[in-house]
């Protein structure tokens, strides 16, 4: 025991330990901030400007063009946006004719996450 208290570095040993532990430390991050916005059937959407996107249709292929970005428009999708953008607001249960609920909700969600509709408060 004597031999093996002289040849350890007890404060090296201390500190290989306490450097191991605050490794293991999960690193704090900033804050939370819940940016969360819950859409839904009934929620006011406003459509954008029309100077602001495309709508456009060629050979078949249907796009909507914003911000430099050019979406490919499914067809079972094209009659609904369209209805969206014949009205400064709406809800998507207005647009029960041309796509079923569950459908309407990813569709309108999507839009907002691109910043293409806006929720009106």
């Amino acid at each position: 025991m004597e031999q093996l208290r002289g040849a350890i570095d007890f404060d090296r040993l201390i500190g290989s330990f306490a450097d191991r532990v605050r490794a293991t430390r999960i690193p704090r991050g900033a804050l939370f901030k819940a940016d969360v916005i819950v859409i839904t059937l009934d929620s006011v959407l406003s459509s954008p400007a029309p100077a602001s996107y495309r709508f456009v249709e060629e050979d078949a292929k249907t796009s909507l063009e914003f911000k430099g970005i050019r979406y490919q428009v499914s067809a079972p999708v094209a009659p609904g946006i369209r209805a969206m953008l014949a009205r400064p607001t709406f809800r998507g249960a207005e647009l029960a004719e041309y796509l079923d609920a569950d459908s309407r909700l990813v569709l309108i969600r999507h839009l907002v996450d691109i910043g293409f509709l806006s929720l009106v408060r």
